[in-house]
């Protein structure tokens, strides 16, 4: 039998969040923060299949089936400072793409798809 991993890896978090898909969340010296969780509408398999063909990028087999529940995220987004992670939509990975790779970066990274971002710089 075959484990979707990001399944199991959402409905974990999600049983965590409250009605709003927040958390509150430790942080050092005993401070806290509250976190907010966005989870975009599924992708079809129709548009995974065509992300696929039209940009010739392999999707790893746990990120597709992520794509399948959400088309992109964003995670542990401060809600009173921003910042966070950002799990891009198939829509914006090919924009994205190149964008966070450095220029003089060895040629074995450009194989490198960039499916994600720390939005806080």
């Amino acid at each position: 039998m075959a484990t979707n991993l990001a399944q199991l890896v959402l409905d974990g978090l999600k049983k965590r969040l409250d009605s709003n898909n927040q958390i509150t969340v430790p942080k050092k010296g005993g401070k806290i923060y509250t976190a907010q969780f966005t989870f975009n509408p599924p992708a079809t398999e129709e548009l995974v299949i065509k992300f696929s063909r039209e940009t010739h990028w392999h999707l790893p087999p746990d990120f597709k089936n992520f794509l399948l529940l959400h088309n992109g995220a964003r995670l542990f987004e401060n809600t009173k400072t921003g910042g966070g992670y950002e799990l891009l939509s198939l829509y914006e990975i090919p924009d994205n793409h190149l964008d966070y790779m450095p220029k003089d970066c060895f040629s074995e990274y450009r194989e490198t798809l960039q499916i994600g971002h720390n939005p806080v710089k």
